[in-house]
């Protein structure tokens, strides 16, 4: 609620901290005066564990179905709060106590990840130049944080729809920073003005977009929250182009500067991954068409990439994407997984992998001095795209090698 002060950004901070100390303070009262009003409190975090729960037996089911790794571990996790919701909220009084020393517990773990920040800026292990482990944060509740991306990505849509906003290509180049070439980007995609998180990720080297989703719409169940991996290979101009001026997408990208070391690690990735890819033949409805209409989104994403953008297509056969579901085999973890190994922080632990997710990840990591993301490029346009773009494009990249 803070956030939605159009004041300077101390203000809020005092703001905060007052709003915070009287919210405490209630609390307090309530429970040493009106213990029983506690009790609403309680039920909800039972319900949003059993929510949770829930999708975590999905992703265990998903993992046990298809051979993947983790299974188990969302098994546990799922079990864990499904029965840890239905306790507070069928019997609130006998664990409303107990309840605040798992939250205390918990704080205090956080709290260490948080200290990890400032001891890898203080030491600056992550700009050491062959560094391919990763930190791992603990997440805050997924409630929580699905709120804190929604009042993010909102702000983003605020400042677009203001008139005396400049729709163009916006640079930021990290203030403070050993590096000044970029030779991998992540990219974020905003495609829905009224949704609350981003759309779709993909990484960009080169000259060339590297994205994993569900290509192939003839395999699609559930409006393509479940389908068969596909993955793209895609002309980098181009698609930006198509996104934007296409899709109505806003695309956020991130330039990270990986030594060569660790830009190998991508490239031995790809070149693993793609051992269990055959080629998509994609039946073309309108082959005379070669150029996009401007302002229409074409609902077949597979199709357009080929006609239009002389991308290649690709069915995941076998291995750990060879079947694709929308909170956990998703175009995050592709992503995530490419990254393993170049010491980048990994999306936090105990969350949800989503667009959304690895932005809020992302975006801490450009504001905070001494890591290898060092750009920053929002595209609200294509004008001046063709100079732009080749700021993340001076790298050689062949996985064929």
């Amino acid at each position: 609620m803070i956030q939605r002060f159009q004041i300077k950004k101390y203000l809020q901070g005092i703001i905060g901290l007052v709003v915070f100390l009287l919210v405490a303070a209630v609390l307090l009262v309530l429970q040493y005066y009106f213990w029983v009003l506690t009790i609403a409190p309680c039920v909800l975090i039972g319900i949003v564990a059993i929510l949770v729960g829930i999708v975590r037996a999905a992703i265990c089911v998903n993992c046990f179905v298809n051979g993947y790794r983790g299974g188990i571990m969302n098994g546990i996790f799922a079990l864990v709060l499904i029965v840890t919701g239905l306790l507070l909220t069928f019997s609130p009084l006998e664990h409303i106590f107990a309840l605040r020393y798992f939250i205390s517990l918990y704080l205090i773990i956080y709290a260490i990840t948080i200290f990890g920040d400032f001891y890898a800026e203080v030491t600056l292990t992550e700009l050491e130049e062959d560094r391919m482990r990763r930190r791992t944060h603990i997440s805050l509740p997924n409630l929580i944080t699905a709120f804190k991306i929604k009042n993010m990505v909102t702000d983003i849509y605020k400042k677009i729809d203001d008139k005396e906003f400049e729709k163009k290509i916006y640079v930021e180049d990290k203030e403070t920073s050993n590096f000044d070439t970029v030779n991998l980007e992540i990219n974020l995609h905003l495609t829905d003005p009224k949704g609350n998180q981003f759309g779709h990720m993909d990484i960009a080297i080169g000259d060339t977009v590297y994205s994993y989703g569900t290509y192939d719409k003839s395999k699609n169940k559930l409006g393509g929250f479940i389908s068969q991996g596909t993955y793209a290979e895609i002309p980098k101009l181009p698609y930006y182009k198509y996104c934007v001026e296409n899709c109505g997408d806003n695309v956020i990208s991130y330039g990270a500067c990986f030594s060569e070391k660790q830009l190998d690690s991508v490239k031995e990735k790809l070149k693993m991954f793609k051992q269990y890819c055959v080629p998509l033949e994609l039946k073309i409805r309108h082959p005379e068409v070669t150029v996009p209409k401007p302002g229409r989104r074409y609902g077949d994403a597979g199709e357009f990439l080929v006609q239009f953008l002389n991308a290649k297509i690709y069915t995941v056969v076998d291995g750990s994407f060879k079947s694709y579901f929308g909170v956990n085999t998703n175009c995050v973890m592709f992503a995530d997984w490419l990254l393993s190994d170049t010491g980048i922080d990994a999306v936090s632990m105990g969350g949800l992998r989503t667009p959304g997710a690895f932005y809020y990840m992302l975006e801490n990591m450009f504001y905070r001095p001494n890591n290898r993301i060092i750009r920053k490029i929002s595209y609200f346009s294509t004008d001046g795209i063709e100079e732009k773009i080749k700021l993340g494009s001076n790298v050689e990249f062949d996985i064929t090698k």
